[in-house]
């Protein structure tokens, strides 16, 4: 991983050929902003990310029915309407 600010970014065009994934940098506030990632390197960063997000929402959809079969709806009470 190569750390560039964005304006070496910006000017250098060989930065945009080679296959290495660049940390872009605030020069002026010494931060990070975030990453470029190459096509060589994207279709592997693009399956992480959408199986993070596949686990956050059966994480979430298993937390909505734990909680929905611990809400049992007694006698004389009013049901939500989602049956």
């Amino acid at each position: 991983m190569i750390e560039v600010s964005v304006t070496e970014l910006r000017s250098k065009t060989s930065a945009m050929q080679n296959n290495e994934i660049l940390h872009v940098m605030d020069a002026r506030m010494n931060k990070p902003i975030g990453y470029f990632i190459p096509e060589t390197y994207a279709k592997n960063v693009f399956d992480a990310i959408e199986a993070i997000e596949l686990q956050k929402r059966t994480e979430l959809l298993q937390r909505v029915a734990k909680a929905r079969n611990e809400d049992a709806i007694g006698d004389g009470a009013v049901g939500d309407g989602i049956d």
